[in-house]
């Protein structure tokens, strides 16, 4: 399974070129309300680093968002071509605000699944350095049994102690700007292909 390389958005670059970027840019993203003691003349390029600051985190929500089509939306399309989208109201508290996913360093979505099953399927990007898959299948009542046995390949973790399965490290890293969810696209496919097989398995 082949999927087009990523370029991390010129923004982003921008932000993780230099600490001073990086710690300009946060500090607009805390304070976007114009300073009681901002000069006149200071008023436009203030806009600008606000704009500049919302800019960043829109093109961080929208590299995350086609990381997670190219992976696990190409995943759903083929093996679960009738699955409806979300609402924005099944996501809770992971709605894909910007301020969530920038925080979180996380965007995840929910996928009805056979049997009233549901998959909550993300990316994560939180160490800015390498792209990350996790899941976990919410089979009702706080019982995420199926996700946690499941047999998968090396290219995941055990659960962690919110039983979210994660990729480990070294699938998709970010070299000179640019990411390839090739191996991302490979594991979420063949894991949502076991979740699916669990569920429609035959009673023995």
């Amino acid at each position: 399974m082949n999927v087009e390389p990523l370029s991390l958005p010129v923004s982003f670059n921008f932000y993780v070129s230099s600490r001073a970027n990086r710690s300009a840019l946060d500090r607009m993203m805390r304070k976007p309300d114009l300073p009681a003691d901002l000069r006149w003349d200071e008023v436009l390029a203030f806009h600008d680093a606000t704009f500049t600051a919302q800019r960043v985190q829109l093109d961080y929500i929208g590299f995350l968002y086609t990381v997670w089509e190219r992976t696990w939306g190409i995943a759903i399309k083929q093996l679960l071509p009738s699955a409806e989208q979300p609402a924005i109201s099944d996501l809770a508290e992971w709605a894909p605000t910007l301020e969530t996913v920038w925080n979180s360093g996380c965007l995840f979505s929910k996928i009805g699944l056979p049997q009233n099953r549901s998959l909550w399927s993300g990316v994560d990007f939180s160490d800015m350095k390498e792209v990350k898959l996790s899941f976990y299948v919410d089979t009702g009542g706080e019982d995420y049994s199926l996700s946690d046995n499941l047999l998968l390949s090396a290219d995941w973790l055990p659960i962690d102690d919110e039983h979210y399965r994660g990729t480990a490290s070294g699938l998709c890293p970010i070299k000179a700007g640019n990411a390839d969810p090739t191996q991302l696209a490979k594991a979420s496919y063949e894991t949502l292909d076991l979740v699916l097989g669990q569920l429609i398995k035959p009673a023995v």
